[in-house]
C-alpha cells in the first residue's frame, strides 16, 4: 500500500524529471559509503541525526532533478534496509515518526471541523476493515500459510494506512477532492487504529477460542518452514534468544551440556546459531499449534527471556493449557511487572537491572581479591 502511495505521489505532481535524474541510478554505487557512515555514527544522538540527514537530503536531491522528494526519502531507506544497524536506526527515529504523524493529523484537523455526519461516514468506512481482513486471510491461506499465521497477519494488516491520508492531502491540494473528505478519511484511519489495536491485543485468545474453525481454511499441505521437529534431549528450554536469552542459554549449556534447548521466532538468528552448533530451533512461544506438537514431558524448566510482559503472560498461558508441569522463570524490568508475572503463574521472576547490578558487583570485587558475601548480595 505504501509503495503504491509513493508511486502515486511521484506521478501525481505532473513534474517532468530533468535529464540529470538519470544520475540517480548511481546511488547504488554510494551504498558502501552510506554503510560505513552508519557504522561510524555510533549509538547516541548521531544515529537519529544521520537518519534525518539521509531522509531530508534524499528528499532535496530528488526534488533538485524534478522527481518527487518523497520517493527520494524512500529510496535512501531502501539503500540502508540491508544494514545490520537498520533496525536500531528505525527504533531511534520511531518517536520522531510518531510525533510527525500526530502533527500531520492535527494539520488535517485544521482543514475543517468534523461533524456527526462525517463521523458516521467514517464509521461506515470502517466496515471495510472486516472485508480487508477477510481478503488478507484468503490470500494467506491460499499461499499455504497456517491458519494461525493467516489469522494474526490479516488482523495486523487490516487497519487503514496513514499513507492514504498523504495521498488524500495531495488530492485536496490539487483540487481533486473536497477538503471534508480529508477529515472523513482521517477519522476512519484513526478509528481503524483503535479497532485493530483493541482486537489484536486479544488476538491469541481469539485464536484459541476459534482455533478449530480457523484451521478448516488452511491448506492440508504445510510449507517447509512450518514443519516442526522435536529437539532431542531437552531438559531446560530457553524461550527468546536476544542478549539476555543467549547469555542464559550459553551459561546453562556450559553447566549441563546439551540438555538445554533454545527457542526463538527470528529465523535468521536461529539459522546462525545452528551453524555455530548450538541446540536451538525456530518457533513462536505464543503459538498454540507449536505446544500441541511439542512433547513437554521431559522439560523440567522453562526460561522466558523476553522483554514484553504480555508475551511472557501469553506464553505462560499456552504452557499451562498444554499441561506443562515444570517450573517457569522469567525476567522483568520493573517491580510492578514482577508482581504481574507472578500473578500470571510464573514461579520465579528476576529483576533484570537488579541481577545485572549484583553480577557487576561480584565481578568487580574479584578484581581486588575480595570474595563476595553471598548473603549480602542475594537481594
Amino acid at each position: 500500500q505504501d509503495i503504491a502511495a509513493v508511486v502515486f505521489l511521484v506521478f501525481a505532481t505532473g513534474k517532468i524529471p530533468s535529464p540529470w535524474a538519470l544520475l540517480l541510478f548511481g546511488l547504488v554505487f554510494i551504498r558502501p559509503a552510506l554503510d560505513v557512515l552508519l557504522l561510524r555514527v555510533g549509538h547516541s544522538e548521531m544515529l537519529p541525526l544521520y537518519g534525518f540527514f539521509l531522509a531530508i537530503g534524499g528528499y532535496q536531491l530528488f526534488e533538485l532533478v524534478g522527481v518527487k522528494g518523497d520517493f527520494g526519502a524512500l529510496v535512501f531507506g531502501v539503500l540502508l534496509s540491508h544494514h545490520p544497524k537498520a533496525t536500531e536506526l528505525t527504533k531511534s527515529l520511531l518517536s520522531f515518526k510518531d510525533l510527525f504523524l500526530i502533527g500531520f493529523f492535527l494539520s488535517i484537523g485544521f482543514t475543517a471541523l468534523p461533524t456527526w455526519s462525517m463521523l458516521g461516514i467514517a464509521s461506515l468506512l470502517c466496515i471495510l476493515l472486516l472485508v480487508k481482513a477477510l481478503m488478507f486471510f484468503a490470500v494467506f491461506t491460499r499461499f499455504k500459510l497456517r491458519g494461525r499465521t493467516s489469522f494474526l497477519g490479516a488482523l495486523a494488516l487490516s487497519n487503514f494506512s496513514e499513507f492514504g491520508l498523504i495521498v488524500a492531502a495531495l488530492c485536496v491540494d490539487s483540487g481533486w477532492l473536497n477538503k471534508e473528505w480529508l477529515v472523513i478519511l482521517a477519522l476512519s484511519v484513526s478509528l481503524s487504529f483503535i479497532v485493530t489495536s483493541l482486537l489484536y491485543r486479544n488476538a491469541h485468545h481469539y485464536y484459541l477460542v476459534y482455533k478449530d474453525t480457523i484451521k478448516t481454511f488452511q491448506s492440508a499441505k504445510r510449507l517447509p518452514e512450518d514443519e516442526f521437529i522435536q529437539p532431542p534431549e531437552a531438559d531446560i528450554l530457553v524461550i527468546g534468544l536476544g542478549r539476555v536469552g543467549t547469555g542464559s542459554f550459553k551459561a546453562l549449556q556450559n553447566m549441563i551440556d546439551k540438555r538445554v534447548v533454545g527457542l526463538d521466532a527470528d529465523r535468521q538468528r536461529v539459522e546462525r546459531y545452528q551453524k555455530e552448533g548450538l541446540n536451538v530451533f525456530f518457533g513462536d512461544g505464543e503459538d498454540a499449534d507449536l505446544w500441541e506438537s511439542f512433547d513437554l514431558s521431559g522439560i523440567s524448566l522453562v526460561l522466558l527471556a523476553l522483554p514484553s510482559i504480555d508475551d511472557n503472560r501469553n506464553i505462560t498461558n499456552q504452557l499451562h493449557k498444554a499441561n506443562f508441569n515444570g517450573k517457569i522463570a522469567a525476567i522483568a524490568r520493573y517491580p510492578d511487572e514482577r508482581n504481574e508475572l507472578l500473578e500470571a503463574g510464573i514461579d520465579n521472576v528476576f529483576n533484570f537491572y537488579t541481577e545485572a547490578g549484583i553480577g557487576f558487583a561480584e565481578e568487580s570485587l574479584l578484581l581486588i581479591g575480595e570474595q563476595p558475601n553471598g548473603a549480602a548480595l542475594s537481594h
